[in-house]
C-alpha cells in the first residue's frame, strides 16, 4: 500500500521542479548588438565626412542600424587586440586645422520574451583615454531610447538608439594617440545585460597631431621672408 503513495509523491515532486524550471527558463532578457555612430573630418580621418555606425557586436545584422538613419554601416572589429592596444585606428586629427571627431550617438538591439522585459536603462558608455593608461574615467552615459520594437516583424525584438549626443571627442586632448573605449548596458527584469568584448571593453585608436602655436609660425613666416629677400640678392 505505500508504494503507490510513494510514486504519487515523487510525481508531484517531479512536475513541481519541472513547472519551477520551467517558470525560470521562461523569462528571458538579452542584448545581441550594439554600435557607436561617429563622425570625422579631415585629411587625416578614415571615412571623412561620413556618419558611420561602427556596429561593435553585430548579431543583428544591417537591423542595427537606427530607423531612418543615414548612417553607413561598418563591421571593422572593435574586438581586435586588447582593449589598451586595439588594432582599428580611426585617423589622424587636427583641431587647429578644423577635424572634428564626433560621438553623434549609438545604438543596440536587444531581446525579450515570457514575460520578462528590458528596461528605460538602456544606454553607451565610453571613455578616452591615452594609449598605454593611465585610465581616466567614463565619460559619462549615452542614453538610448526606444527606437522601433519588433524589428523587422520579430516579436520580441528591440532597437535603442540615439543619434543627437553630438560629443566632441577632441576636446582638451593634448597631441598624442589616444583608445576610445566603450560597452554597451541594459537593465532588465532578469538581470543587467552588457555587451562587452568578452568582458572587456570595445576600442579603437585615433591620433591628435600637434598643432604649432602662433609664436611658432610667425617665426617660421619671418624664416621664409627672409630667405626670399637672401635668394634675392644672390641673384643681383
Amino acid at each position: 500500500m505505500m508504494k503507490p503513495k510513494l510514486n504519487q509523491i515523487l510525481t508531484a515532486l517531479t512536475f513541481t521542479l519541472v513547472c519551477v524550471a520551467n517558470s525560470a527558463l521562461a523569462q528571458y532578457a538579452v542584448t545581441f548588438g550594439y554600435g557607436l555612430e561617429l563622425n570625422g573630418t579631415g585629411a587625416g580621418a578614415i571615412n571623412s565626412g561620413i556618419t558611420t555606425l561602427y556596429a561593435l557586436n553585430n548579431g543583428g545584422g544591417t537591423r542595427l542600424t537606427p530607423l531612418g538613419s543615414s548612417a553607413t554601416l561598418n563591421q571593422s572589429s572593435w574586438a581586435n587586440g586588447t582593449p589598451s592596444s586595439p588594432v582599428l585606428n580611426l585617423g589622424t586629427f587636427n583641431p587647429g586645422a578644423g577635424d572634428t571627431l564626433t560621438l553623434l550617438g549609438g545604438a543596440m538591439l536587444s531581446y525579450q520574451g515570457g514575460g520578462a522585459t528590458v528596461g528605460s536603462a538602456v544606454y553607451i558608455n565610453y571613455a578616452i583615454d591615452a594609449v598605454g593608461g593611465p585610465f581616466a574615467q567614463w565619460a559619462g552615459n549615452g542614453l538610448l531610447a526606444l527606437n522601433e520594437s519588433n524589428v523587422n516583424g520579430a516579436t520580441g525584438d528591440m532597437r535603442w538608439s540615439n543619434e543627437s549626443l553630438n560629443v566632441n571627442l577632441l576636446t582638451g586632448l593634448a597631441p598624442g594617440t589616444y583608445v576610445l573605449e566603450s560597452y554597451g548596458y541594459a537593465n532588465s527584469t532578469v538581470g543587467d545585460q552588457y555587451v562587452s568584448n568578452g568582458g572587456g571593453n570595445y576600442g579603437a585608436t585615433f591620433t591628435v597631431s600637434a598643432v604649432p602655436e602662433p609664436s611658432t609660425l610667425a617665426l617660421a613666416g619671418l624664416a621664409g621672408v627672409a630667405m626670399t629677400f637672401l635668394f634675392r640678392r644672390r641673384k643681383v
